[in-house]
């Protein structure tokens, strides 16, 4: 069984709670809502929920989960092969424990949308730096992209202690044709390269990164703007094939692998009311 099959065997549930109330800010009538989630990623899930409601395309990236309070041991109950093996030597497959996120925000009543994507990602941030458990974070601004990036994360001893993002590491691609498939996988290889830290793709739009050709290179830049930079290219070009959304990614860490996972997914257009 591969690590990226259990890894979806080990998905917890999640739910969402909005609840809706109007009140009159200064003179603007506003709705208050609650975002509420249970996951193993709670911090991910809630951002995958406002960046569903409000078409922002916010980023993500997992910290290195290492303390007994931050994983859990499925094993028992994901693997379909524990025959093969004596007790307690089966390989483990460990996921990040998780648990509730909760935040309230207001949205114009004549918008749907809040007058600050900044103040709401900070509140949901500053919830989750909050918790005991599940890392800490800060948020980056550039341009449409907002990105979530991990700090702080507890060791195998329960401290906490300061941790460098992968997308921080400074990388560099020659410059040469290629579709948007080998330039992911390019990226991900100087990623693994610069912080002896395997990175590998995982979902993404397969005919969209197919199809998308260029010849565009990198030299010594952060692998966070190489990777920007590349999806914008290619959910810009994806318009003449009628794409008509933006593109973000998770990168999620398997506890059991130490390794990485880069998910793309898309964040549809924002409609106008």
């Amino acid at each position: 069984m591969s690590p990226h099959t259990l890894k979806c065997l080990a998905v917890s549930v999640s739910f969402l709670l909005l609840s809706l109330g109007v009140h009159v800010h200064g003179n603007q009538q506003v709705t208050r809502i609650t975002l509420s989630v249970e996951d193993r990623r709670p911090i991910a899930k809630a951002i995958e929920l406002l960046a569903t409601r409000h078409a922002w395309v916010i980023t993500y990236e997992d910290p290195r989960f290492m303390h007994d309070s931050d994983i859990d041991d499925v094993t028992e109950s994901v693997r379909r092969d524990l025959d093969k093996y004596r007790p307690g030597e089966a390989p483990k497959v460990l996921v990040p424990r998780g648990g509730v996120l909760e935040i309230h925000y207001d949205v114009r009543a004549d918008t749907d949308e809040p007058a600050n994507r900044r103040v709401v990602l900070n509140e949901l941030l500053n919830a989750q730096n909050a918790r005991d458990k599940g890392g800490r974070f800060r948020l980056e601004m550039n341009g449409d992209y907002a990105h979530v990036i991990p700090i702080a994360i507890k060791d195998v001893r329960g401290e906490w202690v300061k941790q460098e993002s992968m997308l921080d590491a400074m990388i560099s691609i020659p410059a040469e044709e290629r579709t948007g498939v080998e330039k992911l996988k390019g990226i991900c290889k100087a990623i693994n390269q610069a912080t002896k830290t395997r990175v590998t793709i995982g979902n993404f739009p397969t005919n969209l990164f197919l199809h998308y050709r260029d010849r565009e290179g990198a030299e010594r830049e952060r692998a966070r703007d190489v990777l920007a930079k590349q999806l914008e290219r290619v959910s810009t070009g994806g318009r003449n094939l009628a794409w008509q959304a933006n593109l973000s990614w998770r990168l999620l860490y398997d506890p059991g692998e130490k390794a990485y996972v880069l998910n793309i997914y898309d964040v549809p257009l924002k409609q106008t009311r």
